[in-house]
Parts: structure tokens; C-alpha cells; sequence
């Protein structure tokens, strides 16, 4: 029962220094929010910015503690895991898009849609920008702790499909400080329908990482994808327009409601 212990032990670990530094951070930010305190604009970038990379330094950090070299060479090697086949590139870059689109379609008309896939510059800019959103911001912030760490250790004590609601459910809480700053996109969500998405999103990225063997840049290009903009949190912030996100987390609801049947019976070391 050693080991079991172990991990437990890690993963609480994890758990305490993802929330204490997130929040750490963030903390400030609220208070700034709330008028109680007055910071530079620079500080609060740096700081929400910080905040948004505690899942993947406390993987890191409880990594290095436990395993040593060889397990942060095992950690960081699932972000360079590249080799898979190309479909799963194209599903975790098309999927997010298709629900895009199929959003705006619905949401704010056919011509909406249309123009975002007519966009040429849109379309050239895309490699720069999900360069930009997958290193600089919440992807590499996010998925080496919650899917590159946390959910391989769930999945081992309980099955995947419950291990990813599980990761989903602690991502919602991690997030909930960012409602409270005006200037986060998610500020302008009602926060039920953003966990509902999130869980969602935690099954497919789960059944992505299991079904590519621990491939965790599919899971880090599938989060940038949804994040690039303009997309249906974009048009709520900038239009007050919910229906687009509504039609989206819909539609991500569905693609995992399908998936958790297969990813109950999918393990990352099978594939």
C-alpha cells in the first residue's frame, strides 16, 4: 500500500500547490477589482499570467520533489510526444472550429459564420496564434498539471471516464477567482454554464490523450484551439450575445456524452 500512499500524497501535493499558488496570485488582482488596493496594469498582466501557469509549475514542482530528474524527463516528454497519427492533429484542431462555427451560425447568423472562415488573414495568422495562446498563455499553463500529471494518477485508482469528470470538476474551482476580474473573458459567463463546458471539454481532452498514448501536445494544440479568437466567449464579452457559447457547450456536451463509453475503456499506456 506504499506506493498507493505515495501517490495520494502527490497528488494532494499537487492539488495544494496548484490552488495556493494560483490563488496566491490572483488574490491580488481580485482585491485590485474590488478597489481595496490599487496595482499597475503591468502587475496584474504578470500576475493573472503567473496564476494561469500554477497547474504546470506545481506538476513540475511536485515532480522534481518525488521522481526527480528521470520523472521530469517522463513529464516533459509527454508535451513533445509528436508522433501520432495526423488525424488526431486535425481533430483537435478542427473540432474546437466546427464548434465555432457551428455557434456563430446559429447565435449570430449564416453570415457570421461565413466571414470567420472567409477571413485570409485570420487564416494565415492561425499558426502564429495558436503558437502564441498554446506557450504563452492557459494551455501549457493548464494541461501539464491537469491532464499531463493529475489525470494519468486518477485514472490509475479509478476508471478514465470518472477520473476526467474528476479533473474537470477541480478545474472549474480553479477557475473561479477569474470571474471575479471584469477584464477575463470569463467574467461575462454564468459560471453553471462554464463548468457544464469545462467537464465537457475535460472528456475529450481526456479520450485525446488516452487514445494518442499520453499525448499531451494534441491536448495542448486541442485547448489553444478553442481559446483563439474570435470565438463564442469573444462574442459574448465584446456583443453580450450568450447564445453562441450556449450552442457550443452544447455541442462539446454531446461529443462527450459519445465519448464516455470509449474512454472508460481506454488507458493512455494501451495506445
Amino acid at each position: 500500500m506504499a506506493p498507493a500512499r505515495t501517490e495520494e500524497g502527490s497528488v494532494l501535493a499537487f492539488l495544494v500547490t496548484t490552488f495556493v499558488l494560483g490563488w496566491s496570485c490572483w488574490a491580488p488582482v481580485v482585491a485590485s477589482e474590488l478597489r481595496l488596493i490599487t496595482l499597475p496594469g503591468s502587475v496584474v498582466a504578470a500576475l493573472v499570467t503567473a496564476g494561469l501557469f500554477s497547474p504546470s509549475i506545481g506538476a513540475l514542482t511536485v515532480t522534481a520533489r518525488s521522481r526527480g530528474i528521470d520523472g521530469l524527463r517522463d513529464l516533459i516528454a509527454q508535451a513533445l510526444h509528436w508522433r501520432v497519427g495526423p488525424q488526431w492533429y486535425v481533430l483537435a484542431l478542427l473540432l474546437p472550429v466546427s464548434m465555432r462555427l457551428i455557434g456563430l451560425a446559429v447565435g449570430v447568423g449564416p453570415a457570421a459564420a461565413f466571414s470567420d472562415v472567409l477571413a485570409l488573414g485570420a487564416w494565415l495568422s492561425a499558426p502564429l496564434a495558436l503558437l502564441t495562446v498554446g506557450l504563452l498563455s492557459s494551455p501549457l499553463g493548464e494541461e501539464v498539471g491537469w491532464r499531463g500529471y493529475l489525470f494519468p494518477r486518477l485514472q490509475r485508482r479509478v476508471d478514465p471516464a470518472a477520473a476526467a469528470v474528476a479533473v474537470g470538476l477541480i478545474t472549474c474551482a480553479w477557475h473561479a477567482p477569474l470571474f471575479a476580474m471584469s477584464f477575463m473573458p470569463q467574467s461575462h459567463l454564468p459560471y453553471l454554464l462554464f463548468c457544464v463546458r469545462t467537464l465537457a471539454v475535460a472528456v475529450i481532452a481526456a479520450w485525446l490523450y488516452n487514445r494518442t498514448g499520453s499525448g499531451l501536445l494534441v491536448v495542448i494544440l486541442f485547448h489553444a484551439a478553442q481559446n483563439v479568437g474570435p470565438n463564442s466567449v469573444t462574442v459574448r464579452a465584446e456583443t453580450g450575445n450568450l447564445v453562441p457559447y450556449v450552442i457550443a457547450a452544447a455541442l462539446y456536451l454531446a461529443v462527450a456524452l459519445l465519448l464516455l463509453r470509449p474512454l472508460r475503456r481506454s488507458l493512455a499506456w494501451e495506445t
